[in-house]
């Protein structure tokens, strides 16, 4: 009975290890900038936001003489994130 527990253990690891890694490759191969890709301003990319990802663009928006980078849904376009430069 501990020798199951054991191997379905071992295999649902490494099934979460697979899914990490290909969702990370995933995003990885899409193209979006990384350093947008922390949604909430956390400092850290959750897995939520990486593959949240793989659905946004970037595209550049000036706006009263600032240098803004608009983060948009894929889906519709609608914008998700504006990131201005503070100079």
């Amino acid at each position: 009975m501990v020798q199951k527990i054991r191997i379905i253990s071992i295999i649902s690891l490494l099934a979460i290890l697979f899914v990490t890694g290909v969702t990370i490759i995933l995003v990885l191969l899409n193209g979006f900038p990384v350093k947008y890709m922390d949604l909430d301003d956390s400092g850290w990319i959750s897995l939520n936001e990486l593959y949240g990802s793989l659905d946004l663009g970037v595209r550049e928006n000036n706006n009263d003489d600032q240098i803004c980078v608009e983060i948009y849904s894929l889906k519709d376009g609608l914008p998700v994130k504006m990131i201005c430069d503070e100079s």
